[in-house]
């Protein structure tokens, strides 16, 4: 039986925009993503919903998937044909 190593693959976005801001991510700043995380409820993810790439705070309600934003004038996603967790984000700076 082969045997394989679990390695941490990681990548860095660009934060676009501000409906993550109250948890300090903010336009223009770096994210570093580990993809080889499991997603937990409340983890900050970034995700591909219909195509999209977004960071959204990963919410699992009573066994719903929603992506929440952290600015009260961005709407949550709630309604989505499909999704694509890309990975967990692990830190973020200033670029």
């Amino acid at each position: 039986m082969e045997q394989f190593e679990n390695k941490i693959i990681s990548d860095n976005f660009i934060v676009e925009g501000d409906s993550m801001k109250d948890c300090g991510l903010r336009n223009g700043m770096v994210v570093k993503i580990n993809r080889s995380k499991i997603a937990k409820d409340n983890n900050i993810v970034v995700v591909k919903i219909n195509g999209k790439l977004f960071i959204k705070e990963l919410r699992i309600i009573n066994g719903k998937v929603e992506f929440h934003s952290k600015n009260k004038k961005f709407e949550n996603i709630t309604e989505f044909k499909e999704y694509q967790i890309i990975g967990v984000v692990e830190s973020f700076f200033e670029s």
